[in-house]
């Protein structure tokens, strides 16, 4: 026979811990995100990137990387010829910025209003995570227990309810109706 005297309290964790592990997350991100120290880039890695990064003129939203359309073989060779001349990748893409527009490069730059493309999105990550974290913080620190208001609201539904509910044996059915002599609730279906 068990002894228990009621629930047992909940037990909360402490504040800090889901930071921690957000912490822990993000480093582990970071980590895995990390270049590789292999040392510079080859001349072969330099074009691919490149090729990835500059659209295609004649293709809608494909890179001269994917694209197998002649302009794009022909700036692929131009991507190539460049990096054997030594030009850096600033000078490449400048290059065809100055021919095509800033809309030649498929990833905005990272100055200017360009910036706003890559700064908007972790604004927006920090400042949900920051409205998370102060609502549950709001949540957990809230008062466990019911005031008086909420007992005396329970206790007159109770009261509603036991004076609503017909006693066992009595002489109405389970919708309020009388009961014919010798018979009960369960006759009448």
């Amino acid at each position: 026979m068990s002894t228990s005297s009621g629930p047992s309290p909940t037990r909360r964790l402490p504040w800090w811990l889901p930071w921690a592990a957000m912490a822990v997350i993000v480093a582990a991100a970071l980590a895995v995100g990390a270049p590789s120290g292999s040392g510079p880039p080859t001349n072969a890695e330099r074009v691919q990137d490149l090729t990835r990064t500059i659209k295609c003129p004649q293709c809608a939203g494909q890179s001269v990387a994917e694209s197998d359309v002649s302009v794009s073989r022909e700036i692929r060779r131009d991507i190539a010829t460049r990096v054997e001349e030594g030009q850096s990748d600033e000078q490449i893409y400048a290059y065809y910025a100055g021919i095509f527009g800033d809309d030649a490069l498929l990833s905005p730059p990272t100055e200017g209003v360009g910036l706003v493309v890559w700064v908007l999105p972790v604004v927006i990550v920090v400042v949900g995570a920051g409205g998370v974290a102060v609502a549950l913080r709001r949540w957990s620190a809230g008062d466990d227990d019911p005031s008086a208001g909420d007992r005396a609201l329970v206790a007159q539904a109770m009261a509603e309810n036991t004076r609503a509910t017909p006693k066992a044996g009595g002489t109405e059915g389970s919708d309020g109706s009388p009961l014919p002599e010798g018979t009960d609730d369960g006759d009448r279906r």
